[in-house]
């Protein structure tokens, strides 16, 4: 998977190499302070039914992206994964699982604070 933005005249690359090789399925979205947000299913991360994880990244700068919270952080295998913000602006991710029952799951991704 890459993300290109438009300058105006051409589309550039602000990943300099596939965030994730086996991901598809995304939802795309940018935060209240303007950062930029991917949710996918990840298919280098499957519990062995047929797609793979929910992973979540936020792009940092220049052509460099970080992973929100855990690689691979929903129980079960996805399908539609769809993010969005609300409270403090903390994104929140929602897809269906791919367990036996098909359940659908809602899950916040928590945001870590660091000081120094």
């Amino acid at each position: 998977m890459r993300v290109k933005k438009y300058d105006g005249n051409n589309w550039t690359e602000i990943s300099n190499e596939p965030l994730a090789t086996g991901a598809y399925e995304n939802s795309l979205r940018i935060s209240e302070d303007g950062t930029l947000y991917i949710l996918f299913v990840d298919e280098e991360i499957s519990t062995g039914n047929g797609t793979g994880k929910a992973s979540c990244m936020k792009y940092v700068g220049g052509t460099n992206w970080e992973y929100v919270g855990e690689r691979g952080f929903s129980p079960a295998d996805i399908n539609l994964p769809d993010l969005c913000f609300y409270s403090k602006g903390n994104p929140y991710a929602g897809f269906k699982e791919r367990d036996s029952d098909y359940n659908g799951g809602l899950y916040a991704v928590s945001v870590m604070t660091f000081q120094r």
